[in-house]
């Protein structure tokens, strides 16, 4: 990926200008921009083109509670192999890119083929031949897409093997004519339904208060009672999860949800079945997170995402069920090439990551660390190096804390307060068992 993500003065950002992978992590003080950052990204991967109007950008922006962070001189710059996006000066402007202008000159090649061949005449080998070549080059032209944008790789795989015995087929001028419409018809047509944004699931850090009112988020909405959009769009995101999905093991937890008679109800491990909202705190908020990851399993999932948003998945939980959430997130992901941003204050979520970036690079050594790497944990959880950026946000920019040398997250930058903590607990030690005057 060769997206990127640019902002000046924009609310707590002074300027910081970072590459986007397909899973990115904030992390860093409070306050110091990460939701922005990540609220940002999450408006740029749900552009609906239909719906890049005038009001489009200020509109996302208070759906996110970010637009009064505009200032005269913000600037925000996003670039991706679908949008290139800049708003300088109050005002924005927008391409979205598409390799459709760039297959016209296919459509120039039949003029002129029409034009020349009489339509019936037979091919020739040497015809064959410049077909052949012309066909390929198409291919090649559309691979170039297919590298940026992997949701399109099953199909170009299916459209060349279909090509291929077209081809053979071949006859008079006339079909090589059609053939090259029906492949340029088709990939313009996918090329709309597949470029089209998939949608993002914004999870809120006050994901709990869904928990506690879930059965009267209806009430909440008549009555007009203000609620921050993202909370209420999480609430109708997991009203429907829920309501289709009614039922979820949780194994990490050795619990099960389960949406039973109008009630959010927990099967706790002692047998024991209680009431989402009476639960623990731990449990109200890390249920609805994975039932709304859950819903992208749903054929008829309305919210139907490519991408996750997630504010501080560690709330609530103990260090060793952030570290099971982490490789749940990644292997949810893995099974749809989707993507993930995460906000998080957690070293532990970061090192938990770091770590499936490091068996993907020692299982991909050889066929034997393969399977060494394999019995700890499964390939199903790992993720390369490339797909991961990880950002230290504070004080106004964003710092990449990615060690491409050994293939990890670098631990230094969070691992600061742990040294300060450590020297402060020996001056207290010192004193404690220093000789009495």
């Amino acid at each position: 990926m060769n997206d990127f993500l640019e902002v000046k003065n924009f609310g707590p950002i002074k300027h910081a200008k970072l590459k986007v992978y397909r899973v990115m992590v904030f992390i860093g003080p409070q306050s110091m921009g990460k939701s922005t950052l990540a609220k940002l990204l999450a408006i740029f991967k749900d552009y609906f083109e239909q719906g890049l109007t005038k009001n489009w950008f200020q509109n996302a922006l208070k759906h996110y509670n970010i637009s009064s962070y505009l200032q005269k001189n913000t600037e925000i710059k996003y670039k991706s192999s679908l949008i290139d996006f800049e708003y300088k000066n109050s005002k924005f402007k927008y391409v979205v890119l598409s390799p459709i202008d760039e297959l016209i000159s296919f459509i120039s090649e039949l003029n002129e083929t029409e034009n020349q061949v009489p339509l019936n005449k037979r091919i020739s080998p040497k015809g064959l031949k410049t077909i052949q070549s012309n066909l390929s080059f198409s291919f090649n032209l559309l691979g170039t897409y297919v590298k940026k944008n992997p949701q399109f790789s099953p199909w170009h795989n299916k459209l060349k093997d279909w090509y291929e015995e077209k081809f053979k087929h071949l006859k008079v001028w006339n079909d090589y004519i059609n053939l090259l419409k029906e492949i340029i018809k088709t990939f313009a047509l996918k090329w709309k339904e597949l470029s089209s944004p998939l949608g993002i699931s914004y999870i809120p850090a006050e994901r709990m208060f869904i928990s506690l009112t879930s059965r009267s988020l209806f009430s909440f909405n008549k009555s007009k009672i203000p609620l921050p959009n993202s909370i209420v769009s999480f609430g109708s995101m997991f009203e429907y999860a829920r309501d289709n999905l009614k039922s979820l093991h949780i194994n990490e937890l050795g619990i099960k949800y389960e949406y039973l008679n109008n009630q959010d109800v927990v099967h706790l491990p002692n047998k024991k079945t209680i009431l989402l909202s009476e639960s623990s705190s731990g449990y109200q908020t890390l249920i609805p997170l994975l039932i709304s990851l859950e819903a992208k399993t749903l054929t008829e999932y309305s919210y139907d995402t490519n991408s996750f948003v997630i504010e501080e998945p560690e709330l609530n939980i103990f260090p060793s069920t952030q570290k099971k959430l982490v490789e749940r997130l990644i292997k949810k992901i893995n099974s749809y090439n989707g993507d993930l941003i995460i906000t998080t204050h957690s070293p532990y979520i970061v090192s938990s990551l770091s770590n499936l970036i490091k068996a993907h690079t020692a299982g991909n050594k050889n066929q034997k660390a393969y399977k060494e790497v394999s019995k700890i944990i499964e390939s199903d959880y790992w993720i390369g190096f490339d797909d991961v950026g990880a950002y230290y946000v504070d004080k106004g920019s964003a710092k990449s804390i990615m060690n491409a040398e050994f293939q990890s997250i670098d631990a230094n930058p969070i691992d600061s307060i742990s040294d300060e903590i450590e020297e402060e607990f020996d001056k207290y030690l010192n004193i404690q068992y220093s000789p009495n005057d």
